[in-house]
C-alpha cells in the first residue's frame, strides 16, 4: 500500500455575490400652464428630471457597490462552513459545517459526525439519515448530502458517494448557490480521479477552474490548479501534472497558503520521483516537510515523511525508509489517524517484502489489513490483500498468492474502483506468467489493458503492453513481442516516464536480437 498523498489542498469554495437593481419612479404633477409658458415649463422640467435621475442613478450605484461588497463579505463569512475532511481517503475532499437552529437536529449532526470521526461510519450514517427525515432548508440538504457522500468513502463505498454529492449537486443548481456547486462538483471530480476515471474528473475540476477565474478567487484556483495536476499524475502524464503543480504553487506562495504550498511541493516531488530525477524530487519532498513542520501541519509532516520513505525505498536505501516511515507512523498515530496509520504499515511491510524479509512483511501487511477492516475502508483492505498475495507470491505460495489477489480483485470490483481492478488483474496476470501459465497470464493482463485504456490510465496502459510483450517474447513470438513493447516504450516516453522508456528499450533490442 503505496501511500500516494497529495497536497491537503481544500477543495474550492465559492462567492455568489448578487447585485440588487432598483428602479425609480420620477411622478410630476401638470398645472395648467398658459401656453407661452408650456414650452418653458417642459424645458425646466426635463432639466430637473434629468439631474434628479443622474443624483438617483449615482446613489443607487453607490448602494449596488455597497451591497456587492457586504453580499461578498457575508459568503466570505461562509467559507467557514467548509472544511476539508481530515479523515477521507481522497486527499482535497472538503465537509461543510452547519450551525442548526433547532436542538435535536444540531445534537443528531453533532452526533453522526461524531460517530464518523472515530471511524465508525454505519453509526454516523444512521444519524445523517435520521436528519435527513426532519423538515431542512437547501442549505442543509446540501450539507448533509455532501457529508453522508463522505461517510461512505470510509466504507469504500465511490458510487454512492458520487450519488450524494449528485443529489447537492442538483439542490445547488436549483438554488444557484454557486458556492456549493464548485463544492460538489469538487468533490465528485476528486472521486472519479481516484476511482481512475480521469476525464470525468478532468471536466469536473476544469467547470471548476473556469467558475474561479471568472470570480477571481484565488485561491479557488490555485486548488483546481492542483487538482488537475492530480488527475494528470493519475494518467502518468509528468510533464503536464508538473505544468499544473507549478502554476498551482506560483498562486499559493503569492496568497501565503503555506500549507497549500507544502502540499504543491510534495506533489512535484513525487512527480520527479516518478520521473526517476529522485535529487530532484528529495529537495520538493524536504521542502514540503520543512514547511508542514514549521506550521505545526501535523498530517501534512506525516504525509511527506511517508512520500520521503517512499522516494528511499525506490532507491533501495531501506533503512533510510524504514526510518521515514516510523516517524510518519508515529505521528500518524498521536493525532490518531487510523487511515495513515494502516498506510504506514502497510509501506513498511512492503520495504521488508523487497528486503526478502517476507515473514515480517506479512506480520506488517496483516496488521495494516487488520486496521483496514476494523474501520471498514474497503480500499484500502483491497489494496492490502494484494499486497498480502504479492507477498505470498515472492514467497513462491502461488495458491495462497491467488487467494488474496482474487479477494483484492473482488473488492475492487464490488466498489467500483477501477484502476485498483486493472492492478489486481495485472498481478493476477504476473501471477500465471510466474507458474509459466501464459495463456491465462494473456488473458488477465488484456483485461487490465481494456480498463486502463477505458479509464485513459497511460501508465498502466503501457506497463500492461510491456507486460504483454514480454510474454510473447518469452513464447517466442518476436513480431508481436515487437509491437507490444515499441508501443509501450511511446506511451512512457510521452507521459515522461523516461526511465521506465529506457527499460523497455533494452527488451526490445533483445527481441530484435532474436528475429
Amino acid at each position: 500500500m503505496t501511500n500516494n498523498s497529495t497536497s491537503p489542498t481544500g477543495n474550492i469554495s465559492w462567492i455568489d455575490s448578487t447585485l440588487k437593481e432598483t428602479s425609480d419612479f420620477f411622478s410630476a404633477h401638470y398645472s395648467i400652464l398658459s401656453i407661452e409658458n408650456i414650452s418653458l415649463g417642459i424645458g425646466i422640467i426635463a432639466i430637473l428630471v434629468a439631474f434628479y435621475i443622474y443624483l438617483k442613478q449615482k446613489k443607487s450605484s453607490e448602494k449596488g457597490h455597497s451591497e456587492l461588497l457586504s453580499n461578498q463579505e457575508k459568503m466570505l463569512e461562509k467559507f467557514d462552513s467548509i472544511k476539508l475532511f481530515p479523515n477521507s481517503p481522497i486527499s482535497n475532499i472538503v465537509d461543510f459545517f452547519l450551525e442548526f437552529d433547532d436542538d435535536h437536529k444540531k445534537d443528531l449532526f453533532e452526533s453522526a459526525m461524531k460517530f464518523r470521526d472515530e471511524y465508525k461510519p454505519l453509526e454516523a450514517l444512521k444519524r445523517f439519515n435520521q436528519l435527513l427525515d426532519q423538515e431542512l432548508t437547501d442549505s442543509e440538504k446540501i450539507s448533509l448530502f455532501v457529508n453522508i457522500g463522505n461517510t461512505n468513502l470510509l466504507i469504500g463505498d465511490y458510487d454512492e458517494a458520487i450519488s450524494k454529492y449528485n443529489k447537492a449537486l442538483k439542490i445547488a443548481e436549483q438554488a444557484n448557490d454557486i458556492r456549493s456547486k464548485g463544492v460538489a462538483l469538487g468533490n465528485i471530480g476528486l472521486i472519479y480521479a481516484d476511482k481512475g476515471d480521469t476525464e470525468k474528473a478532468l471536466k469536473c475540476h476544469l467547470q471548476s477552474l473556469k467558475i474561479a477565474r471568472e470570480m477571481g478567487y484565488k485561491k479557488g484556483e490555485a486548488n483546481q490548479l492542483g487538482n488537475i495536476g492530480n488527475i494528470y499524475n493519475a494518467k502518468g502524464d509528468n510533464e503536464n501534472a508538473l505544468d499544473y503543480y507549478q502554476q498551482a504553487l506560483k498562486i499559493h506562495r503569492e496568497i501565503g497558503h503555506k500549507s497549500r504550498v507544502a502540499g504543491n511541493l510534495g506533489n512535484i516531488g513525487l512527480v520527479y520521483n516518478n520521473k526517476g530525477e529522485s535529487e530532484k524530487a528529495l529537495e520538493h519532498l524536504e521542502q514540503a516537510l520543512d514547511i508542514a513542520h514549521e506550521i505545526g501541519f501535523k498530517l501534512g509532516e506525516a504525509n511527506q515523511l511517508a512520500n520521503i520513505g517512499v522516494l528511499y525505498s525506490k532507491k533501495e536505501e531501506f533503512k533510510k525508509a524504514l526510518d521515514y516511515h516510523h516517524k510518519a507512523l508515529e505521528i500518524h498515530r498521536d493525532i490518531g489517524h487510523k487511515l495513515g496509520v494502516a498506510a504506514d504499515l502497510g509501506n513498511i511491510g512492503l520495504i521488508y517484502r523487497d528486503k526478502g524479509e517476507l515473514e515480517q512483511a506479512l506480520t506488517y501487511l496483516f496488521e495494516a489489513l487488520e486496521i483496514d477492516r476494523d474501520i471498514g475502508y474497503k480500499l484500502g483492505e483491497a489494496s492490502d490483500l494484494g499486497n498480502i498475495g504479492l507477498a505470498y507470491k515472492t514467497k513462491g505460495e502461488f495458491e495462497n498468492a491467488l487467494e488474496y489477489l482474487e479477494q483484492a480483485l473482488k473488492i475492487d470490483c464490488e466498489i467500483g474502483y477501477k484502476l485498483g481492478e486493472a492492478n489486481q488483474l495485472g498481478n493476477i496476470g504476473n501471477l500465471y506468467s510466474a507458474k509459466y501459465n501464459l495463456k491465462q497470464a494473456l488473458k488477465y493482463h488484456h483485461q487490465a489493458l481494456d480498463i486502463d485504456r477505458k479509464i485513459g490510465y497511460k501508465l498502466g496502459e503501457a506497463i500492461d503492453l510491456r507486460n504483454i510483450g514480454l510474454i510473447y517474447h518469452g513464447e517466442g513470438q518476436q513480431e508481436k513481442a515487437l509491437h507490444y513493447l515499441e508501443e509501450a516504450q511511446q506511451i512512457f516516453n510521452s507521459i515522461g516516464a523516461c526511465n521506465l522508456g529506457d527499460k523497455v528499450q533494452k527488451h526490445i533490442l533483445e527481441v530484435i536480437h532474436n528475429i
